[in-house]
């Protein structure tokens, strides 16, 4: 290691001995951003001499959910980062991709095995700053889509000091950050070109994206002929109803549009005369123009027909989940109860044709974490747009909903705004707590998803939208109807299908349910719940459902710090007492022996005598520590070979433990 900082260059030696003692950064020495980004790290709590590289990867499940969550983004990549890593032959680099929270989800090593450093680089890698200080990936996401590279040296952790990287972002359809591409060089120079070819190479990503969009045409333009098939040319996509709907970063410059996202505009007054203007140009190319005049040489790719296949395809060659349970883990959701999966199959069926979806159930039982993944299931890759009719002013609700024109009312924001039911146009809009929408707010969107179109608050245009609707509420809404507080006939036009998410004490998948939480909370440390832990939170009424689960298992391992074991110790007393005081009654369980219970068997064995009641507990845990064992400790499949829930094997075990 010393000497590979030895033969780094003598400013970026000089800044990193100034910056290490605690000093100034001399200007000049090393760029602005990878200065600021050191100090980042040092924030995060990190040291130059820690050895981050081999360590916080996510957990094989939270990988695998990862994995099926970004099967759009991975597909798209997959042949833009075959030739970048071809790009640079030498086993000395590492194509990589990464999702917008900084876990590497696609990885190649060109060559072979490569370095030891390099085999680290691998899905599941955390990159963040906070967990492997300055690194280019990293960068990109603290500092909001911004490309970078990095040389020899700028990185903050002194195991990278001999690694070079360049990095840019990956935008989606809708121009929301959902990765970034990365190249990583190890004992080797970064070449001039590294970040351009990155960069070209992540817009061809981008570009592959819109290929996913189900049911719109691609149109790809640019000023010269020469350039349309590559990765600078622009790209629209255009809705049946002729509706330009998103817009890569080269359409939006040539268009007149280069900063934020694209508000959807109809096709003619983009282009005059819209498609039916288009005229043959040089080299076979259609051309068209803009309403100033400007001329695009075009290209025009029909939409394929609207199967529901193809509505639910996330992405060219980018398989959606085959069933309800993956695709509900795709955003964490468990869905191991059999009826709660059977009703997300039926509702991502629905959604797919349109009909809306009510999510019905007690406050804090997941409603919103099961809408999104209805929209994974049905709508992949298209925008989920989420409104709490309940946490925002009456006031603004309207405008929120609706959006509205300049000049709709004082305050408001020059060339007015886009509502919340445009933002989801050709995706979903959730509506939360649709219980407490106010009255005028109801016939406003009643007309709506009767006239699949929108007017903005001061406007007069109808703007077509194309949305799918869930809604969710833990009120009766019956009940509202027949106060006044809720339209009837909104109710009616809402209700295609109802899901009534159960209770946390209903659900048969509550340990699995735990599981995924401590796995999700943990963020790759190891942890686990002893029995009597699991058997305390098997047996608690969860009146707070699964949001206060998740407070208290957070808390738990806080609490619990570097141990691998979360105890009682690790929990709130008075939420303990809480728990105690709220304890279901666990149901009556017999080991099964090859012969069911008899008849009146309860009350035989309360006036059985107590010897035999310790030869039967006995003998129950023999065969409960003679089966873990012989399976290894699997308590899941220890469970089913003796017959029992998996909940009624942790409280035996917690009773043995007990003693």
């Amino acid at each position: 290691m010393r000497q590979a900082a030895d033969s780094l260059p003598l400013d970026v030696r000089t800044a990193r001995r100034q910056f290490f003692d605690g000093r100034l950064v001399p200007p000049g020495t090393i760029p602005e951003r990878i200065a600021s980004s050191w100090q980042r790290a040092a924030t995060y709590g990190l040291r130059p001499g820690d050895r981050a590289l081999g360590t916080n990867f996510v957990t094989h499940s939270q990988l695998r959910r990862l994995e099926a969550e970004h099967q759009a983004l991975i597909a798209c990549a997959e042949e833009d980062m075959a030739i970048l890593a071809g790009a640079f032959p030498s086993r000395h680099w590492l194509v990589f991709c990464t999702n917008a929270e900084g876990v590497i989800v696609s990885s190649t090593v060109q060559g072979g095995a490569g370095p030891s450093q390099a085999r680290a680089l691998v899905g599941g890698k955390r990159v963040s700053e906070a967990a492997l200080g300055t690194n280019a990936p990293a960068c990109v996401l603290s500092e909001g889509g911004l490309p970078i590279e990095i040389r020899r040296g700028e990185h903050y952790l002194e195991e990278l000091i001999d690694v070079v990287c360049a990095a840019a972002p990956i935008h989606d359809p809708h121009d929301r950050l959902v990765g970034v591409l990365d190249i990583t060089g190890f004992g080797i120079d970064l070449p001039a070109y590294a970040l351009s070819r990155v960069q070209a190479a992540a817009m061809s990503i981008e570009n592959r994206m819109y290929a996913g969009m189900a049911g719109c045409r691609i149109l790809r333009l640019h000023h010269d002929p020469r350039m349309l098939g590559t990765p600078a040319e622009g790209i629209v996509a255009i809705s049946r109803d002729d509706v330009i709907v998103a817009a890569n970063r080269a359409a939006r410059q040539m268009l007149g549009r280069p900063g934020g996202t694209w508000a959807p505009r109809a096709l003619d007054e983009v282009f005059a005369g819209g498609l039916r203007a288009a005229a043959a140009g040089a080299a076979g190319a259609a051309t068209l123009n803009g309403r100033g005049g400007e001329r695009y040489f075009v290209a025009l790719e029909p939409a394929p027909a609207p199967t529901r296949a193809q509505a639910a395809t996330p992405g060219a060659g980018a398989p959606r989940p085959s069933t309800p349970a993956a695709a509900g883990a795709a955003q964490g959701c468990v869905l191991a109860d059999a009826r709660l999966a059977r009703l997300f199959g039926k509702a991502a069926t629905v959604l797919r044709e349109q009909v809306p979806v009510i999510l019905l159930g007690e406050t804090g039982t997941g409603k919103s974490m099961l809408a999104r993944a209805l929209h994974e299931a049905s709508r992949p890759g298209r925008a989920f747009v989420s409104l709490n009719c309940s946490a925002i002013p009456e006031g603004l609700a309207e405008a929120e909903l609706f959006g509205y024109e300049e000049g709709a009312f004082t305050g408001g924001r020059k060339g007015g705004s886009i509502g919340k039911i445009e933002q989801a146009s050709h995706g979903t809009l959730f509506l939360d707590e649709i219980g407490d929408m106010p009255l005028a707010l109801q016939a406003r969107l009643l007309s709506v998803l009767q006239d699949r179109s929108v007017t903005r608050v001061g406007g007069h245009r109808a703007i077509p939208v194309d949305i799918s609707v869930i809604c969710a509420t833990h009120r009766d809404l019956p009940a509202l109807v027949r106060a006044g507080a809720f339209r009837e006939d909104l109710l009616y036009r809402l209700n295609g299908l109802s899901v009534q998410v159960p209770a946390l004490r209903e659900r048969t998948d509550l340990a699995e349910l735990i599981q995924a939480q401590v796995d999700a909370l943990a963020g790759g440390r190891r942890k686990r719940l002893d029995a009597d832990v699991m058997a305390l939170l098997m047996a608690h009424a969860w009146p707070g459902n699964v949001r206060e689960l998740h407070q208290a298992l957070r808390a738990a391992l806080a609490l619990s710090g570097g141990g691998e074991t979360v105890g009682r110790e690790h929990f709130d007393e008075t939420w303990l007492a809480q728990a105690a005081a709220l304890a279901v009654a666990p149901p009556v369980a017999h080991l099964q022996a090859g012969m069911p219970a008899a008849p009146g068997a309860a009350t035989a064995a309360a006036a059985a005598v107590p010897a035999r009641s310790t030869m039967l507990a006995d003998l129950e845990s023999e065969t409960i520590e003679r089966t873990l064992s012989e399976l290894g400790g699997n308590r899941a499949q220890a469970a089913r070979v003796l017959g029992i829930s998996r909940a009624t094997l942790y409280r035996k075990l917690a009773r043995l433990q007990r003693g």
